[in-house]
């Protein structure tokens, strides 16, 4: 291959595009990062959700659930309602659950997303293997 073959690929390689497929084909794990995230009682800044009320502790001990801290899950409509949007090679988070207003209302939007330190779980097990393999096969 030429100088100017590999210049004419390169060229063409789209990483935006590249990074949505990939962001694409590791949804479940992002999401699923985000939710054990979430069940471990933390938002995407590495703050604390908080704790639960007297009344809750006692609802969440009769149903055998977490109760040291807050998991935003009780049923789990929430947790399966979440899903990824993709914005310009990034991606934000959401859910369809109903409560979903209501809980980042009173938590804050950063019970969606990432600790930075997930985050970098996720780039550098998943993203850049799979983009460095993209890359390299088009050289």
């Amino acid at each position: 291959m030429t100088i100017d073959e590999l210049n004419i690929k390169v060229q063409a390689f789209d990483v935006l595009k590249e990074l949505e497929i990939i962001i694409k084909t590791i949804e479940p794990e992002i999401i699923d990062s985000n939710t054990a995230q979430l069940y471990s009682g933390i938002k995407s800044t590495g703050e604390s959700l908080g704790e639960y009320r007297p009344e809750t502790v006692k609802y969440k001990k009769e149903k055998g659930q977490p109760y040291d801290r807050v998991t935003l899950k009780d049923e789990g409509d929430f947790y399966s309602g979440f899903y990824i949007q993709l914005r310009n090679g990034n991606f934000e988070v959401d859910s369809k659950d109903s409560k979903t207003d209501k809980l980042a209302t009173k938590y804050s939007e950063d019970i969606f997303g990432l600790t930075t330190e997930n985050m970098a779980n996720i780039t550098d097990d998943l993203i850049t293997p799979k983009l460095t393999k993209k890359l390299q096969d088009i050289l």
